[in-house]
């Protein structure tokens, strides 16, 4: 029987018993109104494709803010340089949408959710990328003036 057919049988007035679970009715009379979440194409695509879309624009948004801070330099970052700050961003958005999950399956779910992760993926690379700048500009410094010391972090 499908969700919908559950409540077809019901009269106005009548007196029925129903199993609430979280706030949503999951049964009438001892039939299951709610199918609960069965992952169908669009949901196992969206879990597979999401985190490559979010790892993707992590990565382009590390890639303009790298080209737009040393553009007026001579600093350039190397592809090595701009994948530390990436990964970070990539792991805090994976963990960012691990936690909405976690908060869909209590039955939260926070406005704008697809992009939080991008949001928080997005400040941990470029927080990280600004470290890289700062250290990648003081190393070629001390290189240019003929210094041995280490570059500052």
């Amino acid at each position: 029987m499908s969700p919908d057919d559950a409540a077809d049988t019901l009269q106005e007035g009548q007196r029925v018993e129903a199993g609430l679970w979280r706030g949503r009715v999951v049964e009438i009379d001892g039939r299951d109104v709610w199918p609960g979440w069965h992952p169908g194409a669009r949901d196992i695509t969206l879990f597979a494709l999401y985190p490559l879309i979010v790892g993707y624009l992590i990565a382009l948004a590390v890639a303009a803010a790298a080209y737009a801070t040393c553009r007026g330099d001579r600093v350039r970052l190397e592809r090595q340089d701009r994948s530390g700050p990436w990964l970070l961003g990539f792991l805090v958005a994976v963990a960012a949408i691990l936690v909405l999950i976690v908060c869909a399956a209590f039955g939260t779910r926070p406005a704008f959710w697809p992009l939080v992760p991008v949001a928080a993926g997005t400040v941990a690379a470029l927080a990280r990328l600004r470290v890289v700048v700062r250290r990648t500009r003081a190393a070629r410094a001390m290189d240019a003036a003929g210094g041995t010391g280490s570059a500052p972090v």
